[in-house]
């Protein structure tokens, strides 16, 4: 993270789940590649067999919605077909999966406007644990 970066760039929760927002396309194989988690959501803009493979790669479950004009063509991803049929065939299991990423993306919100949108640190580390701090202590306060 650099200074001043937007602290929705990637979201976590305690099960490990990562949604990537609208602005992080061009970031996805980055966000994806540098955590490690159990699944990952992310928007339709994100729908493709590249990054189906970099979450896969990453060790994760995917869950990204596929577009209306998507087909089950694998075109050399395997991946890609599984998860279209899942998709297709078990909507409302993908569905609850995919809804993990609203409710974090309304965590992010809700920091972001308690705390601020931006990290005020320069060092990476620091960063991490002022981003750390506010997730505590908007945990703290909405537990009170």
């Amino acid at each position: 993270m650099l200074k001043g970066t937007p602290v929705s760039s990637a979201s976590f929760s305690r099960n490990s789940l990562v949604s990537v927002g609208n602005d992080t396309a061009t970031r996805f194989d980055c966000l994806v590649s540098a955590i490690v988690t159990n699944e990952v959501s992310a928007g339709m803009a994100y729908s493709s067999r590249l990054n189906l493979q970099l979450a896969a790669n990453a060790g994760g479950k995917v869950y990204i919605p596929f577009k209306k004009s998507a087909t089950e063509r694998a075109a050399g991803s395997a991946l890609w077909k599984k998860m279209f049929h899942y998709f297709r065939l078990n909507y409302d299991k993908f569905r609850e999966h995919y809804h993990k990423r609203s409710n974090i993306e309304a965590t992010n919100a809700a920091i972001k406007r308690k705390f601020g949108e931006t990290l005020k640190s320069k060092n990476p580390t620091a960063q991490v644990n002022e981003l750390l701090v506010k997730i505590v202590a908007y945990s703290h306060c909405s537990n009170s």
